[in-house]
């Protein structure tokens, strides 16, 4: 680590400094999660509070309200999680990651 840069100063203006970094590092942060939350809005096929039609890998359907939604990794996706709507009609408990079956609008 290359510290030359920073002799000279005072242990309270280097505290100082670390605050501000962190403060921008703050806002970038903020800014990138915007920027990823306007591209699930764009991209996005179903909207939190839809009911979908999950079929598993075995072809077993169920239906799930969308609870949740992040962009995916590439950010050429949409990741989608939900909470399974029982045969009374109310909802699970578990929280599941529908991002990588096969959904349908309910």
């Amino acid at each position: 680590m290359n510290t030359d840069n920073l002799r000279g100063k005072s242990v309270d203006e280097l505290k100082a400094e670390i605050k501000e970094l962190e403060k921008s590092v703050k806002e970038l942060n903020q800014s990138i999660k915007d920027r990823e939350d306007a591209i699930v809005v764009l991209i996005a096929e179903f909207q939190v509070g839809d009911r979908v039609v999950m079929t598993n890998y075995r072809g077993k359907e169920s239906v799930y309200v969308i609870t949740e939604r992040s962009a995916g990794f590439a950010l050429d996706r949409v990741r989608y999680w939900g909470k399974l709507i029982k045969k009374d009609g109310s909802l699970g408990v578990l929280k599941t990651d529908l991002s990588y079956h096969q959904l349908r609008k309910a």
